[in-house]
């Protein structure tokens, strides 16, 4: 999606959470965006991931359950 490269958007995406988020994707993907590296503008998405994989909140699943079952 392209307004994922563009770093005002993704400033809003990231704060208009109320109550949670989840974000899913790929993210070496994301820290990885060649637009980025042409353009020489800084991809805003590697200080997102640094501060999510410090807190732990990185994953390569979201276990979910139903919570009758």
């Amino acid at each position: 999606i392209g307004f994922l490269k563009i770093s005002n958007r993704v400033n809003v995406l990231l704060t208009r959470a109320k109550k949670g988020m989840f974000i899913f994707g790929n993210a070496a993907s994301l820290e990885a965006n060649p637009v980025h590296r042409r353009s020489g503008r800084e991809n805003p998405w590697l200080r997102v991931l640094a501060l999510l994989r410090a807190n732990g909140q990185i994953g390569p699943v979201l276990p979910l359950m139903c919570k009758n079952h």
